[in-house]
């Protein structure tokens, strides 16, 4: 009889062995170091086109507005609520250019529950202490802003006021278009009409009824047919981000209306006085270069916290809450810009500060601004 022996297998343990483990472990390290790169720069693009979309709807709203009020741009402030009335007595809050514009961007309630409220200056119907009272409007803050997205009454972006007075640069309640004496004569309203020439949003009222504007300087309202028909509503900065502007309501339940929670601008001193440092071109008479910069303005100092030292997009990135009214934002290299023809570009924080003027004023050619194709 045969027989027949039969090796017995031990069976094979599952699993891997650690040269294997190693080895799947570099692979995925590998592969998330390649698409990590690519999935950040898909979120900061996606970010960028959501900021982009919110300063387009503003433009837009700017435009429905102009259609609806024979042309005209929003009063940088005005005054809104049931006390207001046509005196020099009104005592109504004063609010930012955003609550004439909520009617157009979907809000038309927000902008009802302002108007019939029946309080005094400064009183708001808001309650900043409670969230349920001051709406979160997404339209209002770039996502990559962290001192206002999805905060209570958040602003990311600023209104182009034009050239302003040194003294109004920063925190300020003042700046209008009878603040500089352009031609030394006094104010005037020839100056009145070279301030017009050097921005789009102003603190100006209709009628002489300085009541319904704080701080009015009485001029006439800012159109979009005198842009179109100046430089041109392509060529003319309309709003701009500002992550270091302020909410449209603050902490103590009333309207922000400082320059520099609203606006952004260029500061000059009056030509009358002392001009700062090399702003404006001086080469000839101001008759005929009162808003030309020359080919190398003010050096900025990107160190230096002090509010007067420059005026360029980005600069002090340190900057206080309303104290540098000038373009900023978080985006990496650039600053988004909506224009008065309602497109949005990208300007390179580096731009010719030539150029940048000269997007900033509606009416500069006519005032000594060279185009900025000739600009070398």
């Amino acid at each position: 009889m045969k027989l027949t022996h039969r090796l017995i297998r031990s069976p094979r343990r599952a699993g891997f062995t650690l040269i294997e483990l190693l080895v799947v472990i570099s692979i995925i390290a590998t592969l998330v170091a390649l698409i990590a790169p690519a999935v950040q720069s898909a979120r900061n693009a996606a970010r960028r086109m959501e900021c982009t979309n919110n300063l387009k709807q503003l433009a837009l709203a700017t435009s429905a507005f102009a259609g609806a009020n024979n042309g005209q741009i929003p009063n940088l402030v005005r005054q809104h609520g049931a006390s207001l009335d046509t005196s020099n007595n009104s005592t109504a809050s004063a609010y930012g250019w955003i609550v004439q514009l909520f009617p157009y961007l979907d809000n038309a309630a927000l902008f009802r529950a302002i108007s019939d409220h029946p309080a005094t200056s400064p009183s708001t119907p808001f309650d900043v202490s409670s969230a349920t009272k001051v709406p979160i409007l997404k339209v209002l803050t770039c996502p990559v802003d962290v001192n206002h997205a999805s905060q209570n009454g958040g602003m990311s972006y600023v209104a182009n006021a034009g050239y302003m007075l040194l003294a109004d640069w920063t925190n300020n309640a003042n700046h209008n278009g009878s603040r500089i004496d352009w031609d030394g004569s006094g104010i005037t309203s020839a100056d009145l009409a070279i301030a017009r020439s050097t921005g789009v949003f102003w603190r100006n009222a209709t009628g002489g009824n300085a009541a319904l504007y704080t701080n009015s300087d009485l001029g006439s309202q800012s159109t979009l047919d005198f842009i179109t028909e100046a430089d041109g509503a392509s060529n003319t900065y309309m709003f701009s981000e500002n992550n270091q502007a302020d909410n449209w309501i603050n902490a103590a339940n009333r309207a922000n209306t400082n320059t520099g929670a609203l606006a952004f601008g260029i500061f000059v001193t009056d030509p009358a006085g002392a001009l700062q440092p090399a702003i404006l071109d001086t080469t000839t008479t101001t008759s005929t270069t009162r808003l030309d910069l020359v080919l190398q303005p003010n050096p900025c100092d990107p160190t230096s916290g002090t509010a007067t030292s420059c005026w360029t997009p980005n600069w002090n990135a340190v900057a206080g809450i309303g104290l540098a009214p000038r373009p900023i934002s978080n985006h990496t290299g650039i600053v988004n810009m909506a224009y008065c023809d309602g497109r949005v570009e990208s300007i390179n924080v580096s731009i010719s500060l030539r150029i940048y003027a000269s997007q900033m004023t509606p009416n500069g050619q006519r005032n000594g601004q060279r185009a900025s194709d000739n600009f070398q």
